[in-house]
């Protein structure tokens, strides 16, 4: 069976059902300066590995814009993760907040990782890189999801699934065999994550990227201000037992919401 794509250009072709937006982009990459990172299927952001079965409009993102560099920061930290649980499995981390161009990730169980250990993480990730280590893309059912999250003991994430439908599917990425779920189209391989850095800053790690459109790493500038600001959001939050969507979700149902 065939499907019917109208493409950039208003170029219209026919590709096999089932056929990927990835598998497209590759005809049209030549015409683009940056990376193609992202699709759009009939006006909706689309992950490239997602298979197409009925005809429509497409377009494409890249790198060198603001939500081809999300797809970017996206993929970069569950690169990060991975590295972590591959190297450093003790280690308790959660992202947090940007500043400016870089990521801040807070090590939550009070471990201190040196220059040493971050050299590692980083060469880990960038050896990763190096081989196009593929982030693969696939869907789960809610009853599947269910039991990943209990079996990592991950009670928040867990308590936003009884908002989901239980026939929806959900899509998941897997790296080197650990599987995320992400709020967002990810890359098809580390390939593409080619600029990046890991530096120790207050209790956690900041993995600093480049700036949108930019192909080369700044050095990272510390705004103090802005994160004490963070902090002081996240702790009043916390008191106000509202720091988590699935908190947020229960005060909604609750009618506290005002």
């Amino acid at each position: 069976m065939k499907i019917k794509l109208t493409l950039p250009n208003n170029i219209i072709r026919e590709y096999p059902a089932g056929t990927t937006l990835l598998e497209v982009s590759r005809d049209f990459a030549a015409n683009y300066q940056s990376p193609i990172v992202e699709g759009i299927f009939n006006g909706i952001g689309t992950d490239l590995q997602k298979p197409v079965f009925e005809n429509g409009t497409v377009d494409f993102i890249t790198l060198d814009t603001e939500e081809g560099m999300r797809v970017y920061v996206r993929s970069l930290l569950f690169l990060f993760l991975v590295a972590i649980k591959e190297l450093r499995p003790e280690v308790k981390i959660e992202a947090r907040n940007s500043l400016g161009s870089a990521l801040f990730c807070e090590i939550t169980n009070d471990i201190v990782l040196s220059n040493y250990d971050l050299k590692a993480l980083e060469d880990y990730m960038k050896e990763l890189a190096a081989k196009s280590e593929p982030i693969i893309y696939k869907h789960i059912n809610k009853k599947e999801a269910e039991k990943i999250l209990c079996e990592r003991n991950e009670a928040d994430r867990l308590e936003l699934l009884h908002a989901i439908d239980d026939d929806l599917l959900l899509t998941c990425y897997t790296l080197k065999g650990h599987m995320e779920y992400f709020f967002g189209p990810m890359l098809p391989d580390c390939g593409y994550l080619k600029l990046f850095e890991l530096i120790n800053y207050e209790n956690g790690i900041v993995i600093n990227y480049p700036e949108t459109g930019q192909n080369e790493l700044d050095v990272f500038v510390d705004s103090p201000k802005l994160n004490k600001m963070f902090h002081e959001m996240e702790e009043w939050s916390t008191m106000l037992q509202c720091n988590t969507v699935a908190k947020l979700n229960s005060i909604i149902k609750e009618d506290h919401a005002g």
